[in-house]
């Protein structure tokens, strides 16, 4: 019971509750207390809460729930999930423990109380039918469990998908922009190539029309050479008859 009272006032983790429980209280050994009993009805009344609560509100006379002190609801929702969910404890004992424990943690008039809610859901409700209430729950909890996994295996799947197709995308942008690069480079090789074969055609002319210029002036001046050569030898030629006539 207390530490269902400290879980509806922390809500902590059940393991958590009970070691900090055996941590703060004077027993010096968890093999003093029945281990398998707190490991059953601590998550069982935590996972069957709005079924044990419905019951008690049920029953409830001329009280909200919400009034109920929540030691007085501990100890209720523990005798009324031993009375639902389970058999090996006779039901006259659970609301013997029940009444038991109010009158030692709660105030003098919490007896009474409780024994005549834990008593009216002992006797007057129809264990079966919440038995089958409780089961079908599960079922549709483990439904909707399954369902949630495929739905998030899905999401995995198309996530994964939606990952290969960026991967793709990107490498096929980046092959892409290798191509563009290479294709740039071959054009400004080319471009550079035609540059240089300009350049050595425009050398080449120029080459040429120097030695064009070169070899005229080697003619003009071949030609000079001869027109003096000729006029010298026709001079010669003239010079003795002046000499005889002198």
């Amino acid at each position: 019971m207390e530490l269902l009272y400290q879980n509806s006032i922390n809500h902590e983790e059940f393991k958590v509750l009970i070691d900090d429980y055996f941590e703060e209280s004077a027993m010096e050994d968890k093999r003093d207390v029945d281990m398998k009993y707190l490991e059953q009805v601590l998550p069982g009344v935590n996972e069957n809460l709005p079924e044990i609560d419905s019951l008690i509100e049920k029953y409830l006379v001329n009280w909200k729930i919400t009034r109920v002190s929540k030691i007085n609801m501990s100890i209720l929702r523990l005798g009324t999930y031993e009375i639902i969910y389970m058999k090996d404890i006779p039901n006259k004992v659970s609301i013997f423990e029940g009444v038991d424990l109010a009158k030692k943690y709660s105030d003098e008039t919490a007896g009474a109380f409780v024994n005549g809610i834990l008593d009216k859901i002992a006797n007057q409700e129809n264990h079966e039918s919440i038995e089958k209430a409780y089961e079908d729950r599960k079922v549709a909890d483990a439904a909707a469990a399954e369902e949630a996994l495929a739905a998030e295996e899905a999401l995995a799947a198309e996530a994964a998908i939606a990952a290969e197709e960026a991967l793709a995308a990107e490498e096929a942008l980046a092959k892409e922009a290798i191509l563009m690069e290479a294709a740039a480079l071959a054009a400004k090789k080319a471009q550079a190539e035609a540059m240089a074969l300009a350049e050595a055609e425009a050398l080449a002319e120029e080459e040429a029309l120097i030695a064009e210029l070169a070899l005229a002036e080697d003619e003009a001046l071949e030609e000079e050479e001869e027109t003096v050569s000729a006029e010298e030898g026709t001079k010669v030629e003239t010079l003795p008859e002046s000499t005889e006539e002198v």
